[in-house]
């Protein structure tokens, strides 16, 4: 009676291994669909959702045999093309959902046969071929390609293309707020369908046949033409009053010099703002004396006048040969008239007699001293 107890269990145990490949086998009840797929991904992945099923090894690399799985199990593969490097996607089958970088398979190991409903979501703009939709296992392991592609509109190129520029000029386009700037004849814009505003910069010195527009891009390439006419050159002339014929003078302009001894001086210019400057004649005043000018589309002018510098009404060399005669004879007449005055008081001098001796004037006599008073002695009487 002892040994009873350990007998029944040992039966037990037989009887639960004996009935386990009956819930494992292909005709399994219809609740062995429901288990939760293991999910297996490339190292480095994220899983998330409910996991169920067999215990699961390692990842495996790309390539290499699946993880053996226990009879009616089957692994499902998803494998995505299109999907730029840095980026990661992720599959949902029946619930559970993988992750993986971009270009590495994402499995689902432990899947008993059945039908699943499976979803790939976008990434970051770029759309798989086919989001969701249904599989089904049957006995062997199942692989879905997706292949992405940009969610962005197609792109097509805008060619500007200018001539009449000279080789290895800069220009500029400007299409929907981009500029570009090219040495080339051409400027490419990468566009998709839409009509947009675009315009031309200008360049010194050239003309332009348009300098802005509209264009369609309409599920092809498409170009604009413009022109630039190449430097035209008018007449700006200087004219000069005031100077006695054949005196040479000279103006500069942007920085060209030429000379005249005519009343006038001829550049050829594009159109254009520049300064002028006029060189000093001696003799001579000038105004203006320099300047600015605008060249626009026509020949144009600028007058400058030249006046005497003069001296008591005359040019500076007459009115000072003037003053010089002038001070001359003021010199000669008072020479003359001082010449005149001396001669005279020599004459003069010569006319007057020598003068005398000098004597001392005469000493005045005092006067007679008068004589002393005489005193008599008083008179005596007569004696008796």
């Amino acid at each position: 009676m002892k040994a009873t107890g350990p007998l029944i269990v040992m039966v037990l145990l037989v009887g639960v291994l004996a009935a386990l490949p009956a819930l494992t086998a292909p005709g399994a009840p219809a609740n062995a669909s429901q288990m939760g797929p293991e999910v297996r991904s490339e190292a480095g992945s994220t899983l998330a959702g409910p996991v169920g099923g067999l215990t699961v090894s390692q990842p495996t690399s790309p390539g290499a045999a699946p993880t053996p799985q226990a009879q009616g199990f089957y692994t499902v593969f998803f494998k995505e093309t299109g999907l730029p490097t840095g980026l990661v996607w992720s599959a949902t089958l029946n619930g559970s959902t993988a992750y993986a970088n971009a270009g590495r398979p994402i499995e689902f190991d432990g899947i008993p046969n059945g039908s699943y409903s499976y979803g790939v979501a976008a990434v970051n703009g770029y759309a798989p071929s086919l989001p969701f939709g249904n599989l089904k296992v049957n006995g062997v392991n199942f692989t879905r390609s997706e292949t992405f592609t940009s969610m962005a509109p197609p792109e097509y190129a805008l060619t500007v293309t200018e001539t009449g520029l000279e080789s290895g000029t800069q220009w500029s386009a400007t299409v929907n707020g981009s500029t570009e700037l090219s040495v080339t004849n051409t400027i490419v814009f990468d566009l998709p369908n839409a009509t947009y505003l675009y315009s031309i910069g200008p360049v010194r010195g050239y003309g332009l046949n348009t300098s802005f527009g509209t264009v369609t891009v309409n599920g092809g390439p498409a170009n604009v033409a413009v022109a630039f006419t190449p430097p035209v050159d008018y007449v700006l002339t200087i004219v000069e009053t005031g100077l006695k014929a054949g005196t040479a003078w000279f103006a500069s302009v942007n920085g060209t010099t030429q000379f005249s001894t005519g009343d006038y001086i001829d550049f050829s210019l594009p159109n254009g703002n520049y300064t002028f400057g006029i060189g000093s004649v001696n003799g001579y005043n000038v105004n203006p004396s320099f300047g600015t000018v605008r060249v626009d589309g026509s020949a144009t002018s600028v007058s400058i006048t030249f006046s005497s510098i003069t001296f008591l009404g005359l040019v500076p060399a007459e009115g000072y040969a003037v003053l010089a005669a002038l001070v001359a004879i003021v010199v000669v007449v008072a020479l003359g008239l001082l010449l005149f005055l001396y001669r005279r008081w020599r004459r003069g001098v010569k006319a007057r007699p020598p003068p005398r001796p000098y004597s001392p004037p005469p000493t005045a006599s005092p006067p007679p001293a008068s004589p002393p008073p005489t005193t008599h002695p008083p008179a005596s009487s007569p004696k008796s």
